[in-house]
């Protein structure tokens, strides 16, 4: 997301104009409760900005968002299950999971996912209108 460094920059102007009109108040001997409000209210911004950042980062991560990402990953090619005798269900889902981070593949189009890559009796017991790659895990186990 090009927004948090836009962000960013546009603070930074916003505290350089702090630090002119700080100069400015020291340099002419002008009275400084303006300069105090105004250093507060930079301050305060400073604060909420860096809060709305970790909070963007912070969903970001944990919903798979991928929206701070700058570029797309090389795209990895995900594993098919078929349920037979020769296919390790545990490797499988280790290499869908990495598959799926790798690719940036959203959370909400993790199952779609999933699903495209099974195969047989595994694709059955996944519902098409499930919504949670969590318990289609869950139910493959």
């Amino acid at each position: 997301m090009n927004g948090i460094d836009d962000w960013k920059k546009r603070f930074n102007r916003i505290q350089e104009k702090g630090f002119s009109i700080k100069r400015n108040v020291l340099k002419y001997n002008l009275p400084d409760m303006q300069l105090k409000i105004s250093t507060a209210l930079i301050n305060t911004l400073e604060s909420e900005l860096c809060l709305a950042m970790d909070t963007i980062r912070f969903e970001d991560e944990h919903r798979c968002l991928y929206s701070t990402s700058r570029s797309k990953g090389a795209e990895v090619k995900l594993p098919t299950f078929d349920g037979n005798q020769f296919d390790d269900f545990m490797k499988f889902q280790k290499e869908m999971i990495k598959g799926f981070k790798s690719n940036k593949i959203r959370r909400e189009d993790q199952i779609k996912k999933l699903r495209e890559c099974l195969k047989g009796d595994p694709k059955d017991l996944i519902p098409v209108g499930m919504e949670s790659v969590e318990d289609a895990w869950h139910i493959l186990k």
